[in-house]
């Protein structure tokens, strides 16, 4: 496997069409595959704009505060991975969020969760269900939503939250990945472009 894919993971969008906006801005700057969303996008008019306007792959999990309207539409356009494998460039990215995930036989290149399992000590939320999924699936890298501020433990990566200018740039190549904290006013800045305020 010799593809090369890059992605954002981003949690709580919290239906904003400003961190819209800017997830799409950084996203065609850093040249990405997909959006990875983490949770609590809470409205689908994001995801369609996302996905529609801004031509972006979008995948995603549910959290807390979506309702049945976010996982129907990211189904519709084959993004949902709570319980699915969808592959991506030939790495495997599953989910699980708000929804019981099913069986998944085979590696798993990337596990999309809402909560991050209790390998997270810099983290003041967790899932015990989420610890015991990722330890039995074993995954290259898991993505989690969850944390308000950035963590980062071992092969578990909470990008913090984009309502607090957190996301993280990930880029795959083969079996090893590099991973980034980033923020959209550090995108701008280094674009000698004035970053809005929040």
């Amino acid at each position: 496997m010799n593809n090369i894919l890059r992605v954002l993971a981003l949690y709580e969008l919290n239906a904003s069409r400003t961190l819209s906006r800017l997830t799409c801005l950084a996203a065609r700057i850093l040249g990405v595959d997909a959006v990875i969303l983490l949770g609590d996008t809470v409205s689908p008019l994001i995801i369609k704009w996302l996905y529609e306007k801004c031509g972006l792959r979008v995948l995603g999990v549910t959290g807390r505060l979506d309702d049945e309207s976010i996982p129907q539409y990211l189904k519709s356009i084959g993004g949902l991975l709570d319980g699915r494998v969808v592959e991506l460039k030939n790495y495997k990215i599953t989910g699980l969020g708000a929804s019981p995930i099913t069986r998944v036989h085979g590696k798993i290149d990337v596990l999309a969760t809402f909560k991050p399992g209790f390998v997270m000590d810099c983290c003041n939320i967790y899932s015990d269900v989420a610890g015991r999924i990722i330890e039995a699936m074993n995954p290259s890298l898991t993505l989690a939503g969850g944390c308000r501020d950035p963590c980062m433990a071992g092969r578990v990566i909470a990008p913090g939250s984009i309502q607090k200018d957190y996301l993280a740039y990930v880029e795959f190549r083969g079996g090893d990945y590099v991973a980034e904290i980033i923020s959209f006013r550090k995108l701008l800045r280094d674009l000698h472009l004035e970053a809005p305020s929040f």
